[in-house]
């Protein structure tokens, strides 16, 4: 009978898959012919992005709010780089197609830094991003996080 519990448990518990953040002073520029708007609704609220494509296959998204913006992206061991930046003018025009990223369940547990992604759980190590964006701008914190839970995990 405990053998029969022991199994259930494992089956149970979901594994957290451990994602290391490193803070980066990478201001390399928003300007790109390769950029493509992203749209983000995530838990219903939509959010403005940008997927910027480089010519060595690192993908970089940025996320607005307002001047402010979260910049992410995978290094080469797939660790998450982070830059936290401002513009004087936010308004960018695309012509080209672009994406829509959907996300219906995120929560977040600022205890464990631990993201459930409904399909997944992450933790969140090294530089605290969420700690940073709450006392930046709080309305960046959600889409920051699907985009990790969605792009780079």
């Amino acid at each position: 009978m405990s053998e029969n519990v022991n199994q259930s448990q494992e089956i149970n518990q979901e594994e957290i898959k451990n994602i290391k953040i490193f803070y980066f002073m990478h201001e390399d520029g928003i300007e790109s012919k390769y950029k493509f708007p992203l749209v983000l609704l995530v838990n219903g609220r939509s959010y403005n992005a940008f997927l910027k494509a480089k010519m060595n296959g690192t993908t970089m998204y940025y996320i607005f709010d307002g001047n402010l913006y979260v910049k992410l992206w995978l290094d080469n061991v797939n660790h998450i780089l982070t830059y936290i930046g401002s513009v004087k003018d936010p308004d960018t025009f695309f012509d080209d197609y672009g994406e829509v990223v959907v996300v219906d369940y995120l929560k977040y547990d600022k205890e464990d830094n631990i993201i459930d992604c409904g399909t997944k759980k992450l933790k969140l190590e090294g530089f605290n991003l969420v700690d940073i964006l709450e006392k930046l701008d709080s309305d960046l914190i959600e889409p920051t996080l699907a985009i990790i839970c969605e792009r780079l995990s």
